[in-house]
């Protein structure tokens, strides 16, 4: 076969170099094209080459890519950020034209994947049912809204409504012991609603928020690979630890109500490439329901190979057009992650 040459975006990621892991042991020629704003991103000494680029939100960054594309001689980019990967499906027709195929979907599908408020908008216009939430723009409403979605009886959520990798979200709940958070609780990502209050009223704007309720039953991440609609692979796998964020202990588990959803929410999208939708269960209703979608490859998108499936891989193939198995099978597979170290010497010596 033809040596596979590609970009990943966003290699600064800590799951990055077992994404890159993925691909090389199913490809036996592939050449990988390593980017990131930063000049420590751990995926550039695992890759074939590097090179730092600006920000995916940057006015320049599609023309920084499509460069260094053609001087690589790249035929695939794979994003792995809401930025990068909006960058590249707007101007994902004249990636096409140079013979270069970003790995995503089109840009006004993912524009409205990626604002949560009007991704949960959206599914409910088309039927879908998804957890209650509220958009509120201002303090008072932030109160009002609360309180629609059972605050303080009930825990429910806040979060920006353009974010990623648990950046500012926030589980709201009234009798959070908040000594126990200020002292001893390592991974923090619950307070009250009078602290985010106090905190908002003092800010220079309103910021763009979304509140939902509380899924209190099993939490999925489900990786997908589709074209135009049409799953080929859905791998449920649900979220161990922690409660949001990249999954650091996952376990890949069927789920028929899971799958069912995600297929259906996948087709009425018209999604490509690789996705990873969130989905938790609704104890009350014992009903799953999404709460976020990424469009995007996702943090725990390696857990499928071990399982037995590699969706990453897949993607290529299915943008290099060649055929997909079907019914492929999946073994029940546990995934736990730990911290490893990369050390970089340079040639200098001192004494100690």
């Amino acid at each position: 076969m033809e040596q596979i040459r590609l970009i990943l975006t966003s290699s600064g990621g800590l799951v990055i170099p077992s994404m890159i892991n993925s691909l090389r042991s199913y490809f036996n020629n592939i050449y990988i094209v390593a980017v990131d704003a930063s000049e420590d991103a751990v995926g550039f000494h695992f890759a074939d080459t590097y090179y730092k680029v600006p920000l995916g939100s940057d006015l320049d960054y599609s023309d920084k890519i499509l460069e260094i594309a053609l001087k690589e001689k790249v035929s695939f980019i794979i994003p792995t950020s809401d930025e990068e990967t909006l960058a590249l499906a707007k101007e994902k027709e004249k990636f096409l034209a140079n013979g270069i195929t970003p790995l995503c979907s089109d840009y006004n599908i993912c524009k409205i994947a990626f604002n949560k408020g009007e991704m949960l908008k959206y599914l409910k216009r088309k039927g879908i049912e998804v957890p209650k939430f509220r958009i509120p723009n201002d303090c008072d409403e932030l109160v009002k809204y609360a309180g629609d979605l059972g605050y303080p009886e009930k825990k429910i959520v806040l979060k920006p409504n353009f974010s990623r990798g648990a950046r500012g979200f926030w589980v709201l709940d009234a009798n959070y012991d908040e000594v126990y958070g200020l002292l001893k609780d390592r991974d923090r990502q619950t307070t009250c609603l009078e602290k985010v209050h106090e905190i908002l009223t003092k800010a220079d704007s309103f910021p763009s928020i979304l509140l939902m309720a509380y899924l209190e039953g099993e939490d999925f991440n489900v990786d997908v690979l589709a074209k135009n609609g049409f799953s080929y692979y859905i791998v449920p796998n649900v979220r161990l630890i922690p409660k949001a964020g990249p999954v650091k202990v996952g376990l890949v588990k069927e789920d028929k109500k899971v799958y069912d959803l995600v297929k259906k929410v996948v087709n009425i999208f018209k999604f490509d490439y690789c996705l990873n939708i969130e989905v938790a269960y609704n104890i009350e209703k014992n009903l799953p329901m999404i709460y976020e979608i990424n469009a995007r490859v996702g943090a725990s998108i390696v857990i499928n190979a071990a399982a037995g499936i590699n969706i990453l891989a897949k993607a290529v193939e299915l943008a290099m057009g060649l055929p997909i198995e079907k019914n492929l099978q999946v073994q029940e597979t546990k995934m736990i992650r730990y911290w490893n170290e990369l050390f970089i010497k340079k040639n200098k010596y001192f004494n100690s």
